[in-house]
Parts: C-alpha cells; sequence; structure tokens
C-alpha cells in the first residue's frame, strides 16, 4: 500500500511538473548587431545548454536561413522554440 502510494505521489508529481510547460515557438527580426550567439543568450532557460539551443535555432530555421548562409542578417525572421509555464 504504501509503495502504491509513493508511486501515485511520483506521478503526480511528474506530471504537474511536466504539463506545466508547453512548447512555443516564437519569431524574431533580427536587428543590427545580433548574432546567433546574441539572439541564443538572449532567449535561452538556465536549464538549457547553450550549444544545444543554438542548433535547434539553426535547425528549425534550416531551410529559410542556413542552408544558403552561416549567419543571420538584419531583417532576418528567426523562429526560436521556448518552453512557457
Amino acid at each position: 500500500m504504501k509503495k502504491a502510494l509513493l508511486l501515485l505521489s511520483l506521478l503526480l508529481v511528474l506530471t504537474s511538473t511536466c504539463s506545466a510547460k508547453h512548447l512555443v515557438t516564437i519569431e524574431h527580426t533580427v536587428a543590427s548587431g545580433e548574432t546567433l550567439q546574441t539572439l541564443a543568450e538572449q532567449y535561452i532557460t538556465p536549464d538549457r545548454y547553450l550549444p544545444e539551443f543554438k542548433e535547434g535555432i539553426v535547425e528549425l530555421n534550416y531551410d529559410e536561413i542556413f542552408a544558403h548562409r552561416c549567419e543571420v542578417r538584419p531583417g532576418d525572421i528567426i523562429k526560436i522554440n521556448i518552453w512557457k509555464n
């Protein structure tokens, strides 16, 4: 009985933390002086790893931007996935 109660409590904690956040895709218009690095630093959350987060931005925008060049330019509209509560 105690094991079942402990397991149920653990499941409730896991579902409440997992369902508390949802993935949102935002669009950011690149301003003069901004780079992929500065954009990643602006939007990353403390629980994420910066190189992986930057790679996610590249993957999300590959067809529109990074297939043709290696950097962002002013006026580019960059999509960024972030987790929101």
